[in-house]
């Protein structure tokens, strides 16, 4: 790979990448290296590692580690293009930090040809930076320093450093605040700072941390140098050719390695997961075998996507910034969990409750439910308006994710890259329980259209799903009859009454007249107790039954909906789609799996997530039923914001592929 230079060549002369802070002034001393020696600054070198391999977290060990290979990532996912380099004592005061602009690393570790290009020889980034000796100087004093020998005392003769490539101007400005502190709090506020990601369909508004070219990353783990131990040392390190060195050998002192930094955010992948005898993402509904319908997906939304995130990663026990075993940049492990900007709010309940300030909307992006609280809560026309959607031709159609390292030789599939996403997850609740619901979870809603099978789906519901599939606008569909498909036990009806056909009656009331009495169609939809005439077969429906409320009130309406669904049934109207036309529509919901327990009855510790730096593939493999409908009040099990994730009746399983880049196989089945 070959990439023009930007740099100065004199820079480019001294074999390392270097970026030039700022405020530096460059001074010719006749050589090919322009230095600095005005007695106010100190210049220190930094390598950082880019995050090409080696993960988070693997759901299957405990050492951070993953288990199926590494995804390097795109060229312009690890270039980096500015840095900023924070040193910080024991308590992460900030002791001094710099800026290092106009870096373009366009991959990683950049050294001169000699021929107006360079070439990428690994995934190292070196940058030296400029920085104020008078607050370096500032260090010196007082406590820290031990009167006997002049020098640091041991416990101040390291500091942490933290590095943040393409850094935020409001991560730099929380630095600068909390530099010149005169509190504890305030001196050390910098280390909670929060991105905050504003983005609607339209795109992102301000900040955007995954910018072509500029992801934002910064440490991976919390890093501890030696420095000087005394302030007349740092006279050595005054010229931008013999900077100290953070991340190798100086004088006396050998700071180890790189400093590894990850992304800040995560990436959703997606590939086409239909058998390969079926139309493009297109599904036998239960097994192939028995299977008398289709269903194609057709669209797929991203849902509570986090508008906050930390920019440094931290841990604990709990998921509580308070809990047991908190650390900034700790390792995220089997037990433990990865703190949320919103993770008290989360722990108290608040999240769309009905106190001011704590709406939905506040909280995320492309929310779930249409409502600010609770109460008002409901997924509706308005809701997937708001959600981030994509049709699935278009996401099959993006740049291909193909890296060998993990996926040789294409063993995994064709993956797609669809986009980027915030870290979000769910701390541990009062009582213990793992609380990681539908409101507040990060997911993928699923569009699927129902398709008939020839010689396989009956006569009258394969006319019913091409009739409204020949409608060429909504009026036109609102206008035609089109019948409700109602569901029950797993069998579909033609519409209530009227579609009977005496060799196969596929009407609710002409099917459950032909049941038994015992059956539980027949007693859903003629009441307990109803009896057939012994003579003619009727049935008189028993007041209040659905049948009775059918008949009585206009037929198909809001008060007989609630009934049905009370009972067990589930109906799809026909709607059109301006992309997709007219048609039967269902939705499945997939929360994001970051880990997987293998326990589809009981939750785990961050089954549920998005976490930084890590890729999430997903791929549908399998639909085992029919989804929600589109519209709410026909669903007898209604998603809401305090549903589980994980819950007995699944529509969604998940096998998980755990890799860095972090890379995360997901195989949904909806069952």
């Amino acid at each position: 790979m070959r990439v023009k230079s930007r740099f100065l060549s004199g820079i480019l002369a001294i074999g390392m990448l270097t970026g030039c802070s700022n405020d530096e002034i460059l001074v010719n001393d006749g050589s090919d290296n322009p230095v600095v020696n005005n007695g106010e600054k100190v210049y220190m070198a930094v390598n950082v590692k880019l995050p090409t391999a080696g993960g988070t977290r693997s759901e299957t060990g405990d050492g951070g580690q993953s288990t199926g290979g590494n995804e390097v990532g795109k060229d312009y996912e690890n270039n980096v293009l500015t840095m900023l380099i924070v040193l910080a004592d024991k308590d992460n005061k900030i002791v001094t930090y710099s800026t290092v602009d106009n870096l373009n690393t366009d991959d990683a570790g950049v050294v001169d040809k000699g021929d107006g290009s360079l070439e990428i020889k690994n995934a190292t980034v070196t940058a030296t930076a400029s920085f104020k000796k008078t607050a370096i100087a500032t260090y010196y004093t007082g406590d820290h320093m031990d009167a006997g020998t002049g020098q640091l005392k041991s416990e101040y003769a390291d500091v942490h450093v933290f590095t943040f490539c393409n850094y935020t101007e409001d991560l730099r400005k929380a630095v600068e605040k909390s530099s010149g502190a005169t509190t504890d709090a305030e001196a050390t506020a910098w280390t909670d700072a929060v991105c905050t990601v504003n983005e609607t369909k339209t795109g992102v508004a301000g900040v955007n941390p995954w910018a072509k070219n500029a992801v934002l990353m910064s440490n991976k783990s919390l890093e501890t140098k030696a420095i000087p131990s005394r302030l007349d040392d740092w006279n050595a390190y005054a010229f931008v050719t013999s900077p100290f060195n953070l991340s190798g050998s100086n004088a006396n002192i050998n700071n180890g390695g790189a400093i590894s930094v990850e992304r800040s955010v995560a990436r959703f992948d997606f590939k086409d997961g239909s058998p390969a005898a079926t139309p493009a993402n297109t599904y036998y509904v239960g097994k192939e075998t028995d299977a008398t319908l289709m269903m194609e997906l057709t669209k797929m939304a991203l849902v509570n996507m986090s508008k906050k995130f930390y920019y440094l990663r931290r841990v604990s026990d709990d998921g509580l910034p308070s809990g047991t075993g908190f650390g900034i940049c700790g390792n995220e492990h089997s037990k433990n969990y990865v703190v949320d900007v919103f993770a008290q709010d989360k722990y108290d309940h608040k999240v769309g409750d009905n106190t001011a300030g704590n709406k939905f909307s506040n909280y995320f992006n492309f929310c779930l439910g249409y409502g600010e609280s609770h109460a008002d809560w409901t997924i509706n026309e308005y809701a997937r308006n708001q959600w981030f959607t994509s049709e699935i031709s278009e996401v099959l159609g993006n740049e291909d994710d193909n890296d060998d390292t993990w996926n040789k030789p294409d063993s995994k599939g064709d993956y797609k890259i669809w986009r980027y996403v915030t870290e979000n997850t769910v701390p541990v609740a009062p009582n213990g329980q793992i609380r990681q619901n539908n409101g507040i979870t990060t997911g993928v809603v699923f569009k699927g259209k129902f398709k008939a099978i020839d010689g396989k789906t009956p006569a009258l519901l394969k006319g019913a799903i091409e009739k409204a599939a020949g409608y060429n606008s909504e009026t036109e569909l609102k206008n035609g009859d089109t019948p409700v498909l109602y569901v029950f036990d797993n069998t579909i009806y033609v519409d209530w009454k009227g579609a009977a056909d005496e060799k196969d009656p596929q009407d609710v009331i002409a099917s459950a007249s032909a049941a038994a009495e015992g059956t539980a169609l027949f007693r859903a939809v003629f009441g307990e107790g109803a009896k057939k005439d012994e003579t003619t077969g009727e049935v008189t429906p028993v007041a209040g039954s659905l049948a009775d409320i059918y008949d009585k009130n206009g037929g198909f309406n809001d008060d007989f909906c609630a009934a049905a669904t009370k009972v067990g049934f589930t109906m799809y109207e026909a709607s059109y789609d301006e992309e997709d036309g007219g048609g039967y529509y269902c939705y499945y919901y997939y929360w994001n799996r970051h880990n997987n327990n293998d326990d589809p009855t009981v939750m785990g510790p961050m089954e549920f997530a998005v976490v930084r730096n890590n890729v999430y593939k997903l791929a549908v493999t399998e639909i085992g039923k029919l989804g929600h409908p589109r519209v709410s009040k026909n669903d007898p099990d209604p998603v809401d914001p305090d549903t589980p994730d994980e819950k007995g009746d699944l529509y969604i399983r998940v096998s998980v592929e755990v890799l860095p880049w972090v890379v995360r196989v997901n195989d949904i089945v909806f069952n």
